[in-house]
């Protein structure tokens, strides 16, 4: 008897943009700890006469918010879905 084979429509494309909305996730939410951070970095470096980023810890921001990332995701999400709608019709 022959193995039963199936395959989904674009599994492979939908892992990705699984992936892909994970990713961004995350970046929103570094994006917002480090608003919330440098708020409070800000402040004190008020009161301090000094700089923010001397107020910052950056091992835990080592990057500044980076919006092109969820932006580029936002548009291969955008193609692999696409693609997974013809594959599907």
């Amino acid at each position: 008897m022959d193995e039963l084979k199936t395959e989904i429509p674009g599994e492979k494309e939908l892992s990705i943009i699984r992936y892909l909305l994970n990713e961004i996730d995350e970046e929103r939410a570094y994006n917002k700890a480090y608003r919330e951070e440098y708020e409070k970095a800000s402040t004190l470096a008020k009161e301090k006469n000094s700089f923010y980023w001397c107020f910052m810890d950056r091992k835990k921001f080592p990057h500044d918010p980076r919006n092109s990332i969820i932006k580029s995701n936002i548009k291969l999400v955008r193609r692999l879905l696409l693609k997974v709608e013809k594959e599907v019709k």
